[in-house]
Parts: structure tokens; sequence; C-alpha cells
């Protein structure tokens, strides 16, 4: 999938597959394929090595009201497993577009803005925006 993903409109990307999930979990490694710059690159990412430990069940979700709550926990600030599984994504996201130099350097910066309020700002403020679907 991600070779054939790479030459799409998307400058820059990553499909990331864990087992049973499609995105970085927190107690098993992730095979990351990032595009950008006419590249593919794979490698895998571990979550342990970032100190980042999850299980399943800390991940689990719940009714549309409990993962929203779960949401705004972890916007709030929340110090949780499930907030450092978070935090790694986005720190992916982060490298992908490279605002940051390395995965240490955008967990550091994603840890900094759930906890500062950052995030929730950003996160409120896209909210409140009209969206506009593209059909492609």
């Amino acid at each position: 999938i991600a070779p054939a993903r790479a030459p799409s409109r998307s400058s820059a990307g990553a499909i990331v597959h864990s087992p049973g999930l499609d995105e970085i979990g927190g107690d098993v490694p992730a095979d990351v394929y990032q595009f950008g710059r006419g590249t593919v690159r794979r490698w895998r990412l571990e979550p342990a090595q970032f100190d980042v430990r999850a299980t399943r069940e800390d991940l689990v979700g719940g009714s549309p009201a409990e993962n929203a709550a779960a949401l705004r926990a972890i916007l709030g600030g929340e110090r949780s497993a499930r907030a450092e599984v978070v935090a790694l994504n986005a720190a992916l996201a982060l490298l992908v577009a490279e605002a940051v130099e390395s995965l240490l350097e955008g967990l550091l910066r994603a840890r900094s803005a759930l906890k500062d309020g950052a995030a929730r700002a950003v996160f409120e403020a896209a909210r409140s925006r009209p969206t506009k679907m593209e059909i492609a």
C-alpha cells in the first residue's frame, strides 16, 4: 500500500501498522512507511524505546460520549498511558511534516503541547472552523 500511496497529491505522509491497529500502539512495534520528497522509507518504531507503554486495555474506546471525554481529558493534560500513545502518534506527524528533526524531539513537543494546553487550543480552533469537503 505505501509505495502506491506515495505518488499522491500529498507531499509527505506515513502509513503506520501495528498488529491489529492502523496507528502506533503502546505495547507492540509499529511498521512505518514514510514518504516525502520522492522517497519511501520503511522503518520500525518501538514505543518502549521512548518509554511509551500502554496495553490494549489502556487504549480501548467506549461510547461516543466516553471517547469524547477521553479526548478532552488528554487534551486537558491528563498524564496516562493513553496520553503517551497520543503524544507518540503526534510526534510522528510532526516528524513527517518536518516540524522536528527526530521522533524524540517530536515526542517532547507533543508532550509539552498536551501539558500546557496548546494542543487543546489547536483542537478547539479547528473544531470551530467550518469544514469544506473536497470530492476527488
